[in-house]
C-alpha cells in the first residue's frame, strides 16, 4: 500500500491537495493507495528489501520553487531531513517542474519567482550533489505531476514486486564472440581460457593447444604458462593469481 500524506490544515491550497491528486493519478495506474497523516514524507510504503526483509521507503515531494527554498530553510535541513532519514531506510526527494535552463548569467529561471531571487544553476546542482553524496538521499527530477505519478508507481512496483536482491538486470557476463571465419565451434577449454585476464580469443587458441584439459590449465604454474607463445612472465603471473582468486 502506497500511503500519501493528507494535509488537513491549509484549506484548499495546493499542498493540501497534493495527496489527493497523486492518489487519484497513481490509483488509476493500478497501484493501491491510501491517504494518511504522515509525520515525515509526502508518500511512503514498505518495500521488500534484501532477503525479503521489510524496507521502509519515504518520498518527499518538492516543486522546483520549494526545493530551491530548502537551500536556505533551516527547518528542512534541521528537522525534516533528519526525520526522514530516521523514519525510512531509503529516502527520495522528487523535484517537480525541474525543466528549466540557466540564463546567460548562469542563473536558474524559475516561474513565479522574482528574477532577483533566481539561484545560480551551479549552486542548485552542488546542493543536490551534497544531499546525494553526503546525506545518502536519492533525487528524482520530473517535469510535471503526470510524470511524478508514473514515477512513483514505478518506484512502488520495483520495491514490492520482488525482494531488492532479486533485481539482477544490472548483472551480466560479457561473452566475446568467436573470431570471424571460425568453422568449428571453440572447445570448452578455449571458452574458459579466453575469460582469463589479458587472454581473449587470440591467445586462447595457443592455450587450448598447450593444455589437454581445463583441470591441467588451472593447475599450471607460472613456468608452464610462460612456455605458451604470447604469454610473458607478467601475464603468466596475473593469470595464476586470477585462477587462485587473488
Amino acid at each position: 500500500m502506497l500511503l500519501l500524506d493528507h494535509i488537513k490544515e491549509g484549506g484548499d491550497d495546493a499542498r493540501s491537495r497534493l495527496g489527493e491528486d497523486l492518489a487519484a493519478r497513481i490509483g488509476s495506474l493500478g497501484v493501491p493507495t491510501q491517504l494518511a497523516a504522515l509525520p515525515f514524507a509526502d508518500a511512503c510504503f514498505v518495500g521488500r528489501g534484501d532477503g525479503d526483509v521489510p524496507h521502509p521507503v519515504g518520498i518527499e515531494h518538492k516543486t522546483i520553487n520549494e526545493f530551491v527554498g530548502t537551500m536556505t530553510d533551516t527547518r528542512f535541513r534541521g528537522h525534516q531531513l533528519p526525520g526522514l532519514c530516521e523514519a525510512y531506510k531509503t529516502v527520495w526527494i522528487i523535484i517537480e517542474g525541474f525543466d528549466y535552463q540557466p540564463d546567460n548569467q548562469g542563473k536558474l529561471r524559475i516561474f513565479g519567482m522574482p528574477p532577483k531571487y533566481w539561484p545560480y544553476w551551479q549552486d542548485v546542482e552542488q546542493y543536490k550533489l551534497t544531499l546525494e553524496q553526503r546525506a545518502g538521499i536519492f533525487i528524482q527530477q520530473t517535469n510535471d505531476r503526470y510524470v511524478t505519478a508514473r514515477w512513483l508507481a514505478a518506484l512502488y512496483r520495483w520495491w514490492t514486486e520482488k525482494a531488492a536482491d532479486a533485481h539482477r538486470s544490472h548483472l551480466a557476463l560479457h561473452t566475446q564472440r568467436a573470431p570471424a571465419g571460425s568453422i568449428r565451434p571453440p572447445s570448452f577449454l578455449r571458452k574458459v581460457a579466453k575469460e582469463l585476464p589479458g587472454v581473449g580469443w587470440d591467445r586462447s587458441l595457443a592455450i587450448a593447444q598447450a593444455f589437454p584439459s581445463v583441470r591441467d590449465m588451472v593447475n599450471a604454474d607460472e613456468a608452464q604458462w610462460t612456455q605458451i607463445p604470447g604469454i610473458g612472465k607478467k601475464l603468466a603471473s596475473n593469470i595464476v593469481k586470477a585462477v587462485n582468486g587473488q
